[in-house]
């Protein structure tokens, strides 16, 4: 097998010789790296039956894999278009090697949506199927899913200072890094300026997200209309509205802030508003508690400036773009984008 860089190690003897036990494999073949992977691991794999999507998934314990897989099922149920993992020959949905967990699943030969060139239908697609999946939600049984994770204070400014630190001690600073190091001191200004707590957004976490519910998380068909949802590794209990905003800053600014991408958002929104209807007010604070969150991140930041990782460079100035126009004026966005 070529030699793969990953993120974190793989058993690959081990995990092929399970594959052929478990699923009725002869031949594993040459695992290729696929497209995202930010934080998790995604191959397509070769076998004498044909490809599949091989997924390692970041967390190691068991019980929030097991989470992940009850959304996929909970949605599924619920009609929505996941793809669902194949069980193995005990009937398991996932399984583990070597400490780490997998799924497989079927290879979907579909489309994917570019960024700059999205099919007319895309925007409106994702908002009406991410408005259904919230219009599911809520009924979620309670008790088992937890909730999403907003910041914490005190971890950021520690991080903060950590990156400030590293960076402070190299003697010539690159422009990329110097653009980092802006970067953060401004978030440490916003969060400063914005010492709320979650009781002051007044939204309820009473429904089941996706977690991740972006353009790079679906396929289309040839159409361009939403065919299947995949990636629940973010999975957990929140307001809707959050993640109404995440969902639709990430989908349609990430290739620029232009009036076009005003012109997406709106048709984002008023598809997703077609199938569950959100008031202005609820919108909008759903846009602030995404905006504080966003300034709280500096994980980005820390892999490239602590482990040197260059992989993620066009998601970081996504990330930058969005946490500067977002420190500006929210709530005059949200009117331009709920008119």
């Amino acid at each position: 097998m070529e030699r793969i860089e990953l993120h974190q190690p793989i058993d690959w003897p081990r995990l092929k010789e399970k594959i052929r036990r478990l699923f009725a494999v002869q031949n594993v073949g040459d695992a290729t790296l696929v497209h995202g992977g930010y934080m998790s691991q995604n191959f397509r794999l070769d076998t004498d039956v044909g490809p599949f999507f091989f997924k390692q998934y970041r967390n190691r314990m068991s019980a929030s894999v097991y989470e992940v897989k009850d959304s996929e099922e909970f949605f599924f149920k619920h009609g929505l278009p996941v793809i669902r993992a194949i069980p193995d020959s005990l009937g398991r949905d996932a399984f583990a090697v070597s400490g780490y967990w997998y799924s497989l699943f079927p290879f979907v030969e579909a489309v994917r949506p570019v960024l700059g060139s999205f099919a007319p239908c895309l925007i409106p697609s994702i908002g009406n199927t991410l408005g259904r999946f919230h219009l599911a939600g809520p009924d979620v049984p309670s008790g088992y899913h937890h909730t999403l994770r907003v910041w914490d204070r005190r971890s950021f400014f520690s991080e903060f200072a950590e990156l400030e630190q590293e960076l402070a001690s190299r003697p010539l600073l690159k422009d990329d890094e110097q653009d980092m190091l802006d970067l953060l001191r401004l978030k440490a200004r916003l969060v400063k300026e914005n010492d709320h707590t979650i009781r002051d957004f007044g939204l309820t976490f009473d429904c089941l997200l996706h977690g991740d519910f972006i353009y790079q998380n679906v396929f289309t068909d040839t159409e361009g209309n939403v065919s299947h949802v995949f990636d629940f590794e973010k999975t957990s209990m929140g307001p809707a509205a959050y993640e109404l905003a995440r969902s639709l800053m990430i989908t349609c600014f990430d290739d620029g802030w232009e009036e076009r991408n005003i012109a997406m958002g709106r048709i984002f929104l008023a598809a997703y508003r077609e199938v569950r209807d959100v008031s202005f007010d609820e919108f909008s604070r759903g846009m602030c508690l995404y905006a504080l969150k966003l300034f709280h991140t500096t994980w980005i930041e820390a892999r490239a400036i602590l482990y040197s990782h260059e992989y993620h460079t066009p998601f970081y100035e996504h990330h930058a773009k969005r946490v500067e126009h977002l420190s500006e004026d929210v709530r005059g966005l949200c009117e331009r984008l709920y008119a």
